[in-house]
């Protein structure tokens, strides 16, 4: 990902605290951005004598990005930032019972700025009830170390940063539930409610 931006006629706003005003003017401004993104993943997936089948993997993930930006406030800023994450994962999908199927893992993430250690786990229950009716519902968590963000009267792409020190990851929580019905052959019924949480 890579992109580059400059006008001439940027519109400021700052507030003058001795006036008890704000200044607006016009000026120039730009900015360039550029996100890298090396990946080296490896999956097994085993098949159980109970039927279930259980998937176990990790990825890495090598991330190079770079920002500058020339403003009308401050000097013109350049950086380029190195990190890598690291994940390792289990999944586990089977039957409990004729009735009731399960799925769940959990994922482990590492982060090397700022040396974030994180657990995202995720569980699902499917209860065929019938054979007409079926109900389900599941719970994820889901962790971000990439970051989009944007500039007000900005009309561009947003820009990438990666978290660090000072800004940590960002997460969301997942909630769903459903109720799926067949009341004939070639005819499906569903409802489902959603719920995502998140946290910046």
């Amino acid at each position: 990902y890579e992109f580059d931006y400059h006008k001439d006629d940027f519109n400021y706003s700052r507030a003058l605290p001795s006036a008890g005003g704000l200044q607006v003017f016009v000026g120039p401004f730009s900015n360039s951005n550029s996100l890298l993104n090396m990946s080296l993943s490896q999956l097994a997936d085993i098949a159980l004598s109970n039927g279930g089948m259980l998937s176990a993997g990790h990825a890495f993930h090598q991330y190079r990005v770079s920002y500058a930006e020339e403003n009308a406030f401050y000097p013109a800023f350049d950086q380029i930032k190195l990190s890598w994450q690291w994940d390792h994962f289990v999944h586990y999908t089977g039957r409990i019972s004729p009735e009731l199927e399960i799925s769940g893992g959990l994922r482990t993430h590492y982060f090397s700025d700022g040396g974030y250690f994180r657990l995202s786990p995720r569980a699902e229950l499917t209860l065929h009830a019938s054979d007409m009716m079926v109900y389900k519902a599941g719970y994820s968590r889901n962790y971000q170390f990439l970051h989009s963000l944007g500039i007000d009267q900005y009309v561009m792409s947003d820009f990438w940063v990666i978290s660090n020190k000072k800004y940590g990851p960002a997460h969301t929580d997942n909630l769903i539930a459903g109720v799926y019905l067949r009341p004939a052959r070639g005819h499906f019924l569903q409802a489902e409610g959603y719920v995502k949480l998140s946290e910046n």
